[in-house]
């Protein structure tokens, strides 16, 4: 069972992801770090940092999902954003019609660092 204040922060972040995303990228490997020790330490403040996991998957530019693992000592690592934002847009671009693609050609194009 997952408690009202993880929901709510579930909400939040699937509400602002794009920011999260662009500050994670502009970090490099930091979101590792900082992300599994601020879960750790103010989300789920228990004794045991051990009994507390997140690994986030993506499953679209605009969706994302956090999957929790509690009393299971697993270091989850971030998939390589660069990675997701690319597989991301594949999958948005596989998605539109064929008009639409006259409409947005820079996307196609868009290279990422």
């Amino acid at each position: 069972m997952v408690s009202f204040a993880v929901q709510k922060l579930i909400s939040l972040i699937r509400s602002h992801w794009f920011i999260f995303v662009f500050i994670s990228v502009a970090l490099g490997d930091w979101p590792n770090k900082t992300f599994v020790s601020f879960m750790s330490e103010n989300v789920f403040p228990c004794p045991s940092r051990s009994s507390m996991v997140s690994c986030l998957m993506f499953k679209s530019l605009s969706h994302f999902e956090f999957i929790f693992v509690h009393g299971v000592r697993v270091y989850s690592s971030f998939i390589d954003l660069h990675s997701t934002v690319q597989l991301s847009q594949h999958h948005l671009l596989r998605r539109l019609s064929f008009s639409n693609f006259i409409f947005f050609p820079p996307l196609s194009k868009i290279n990422y660092l």
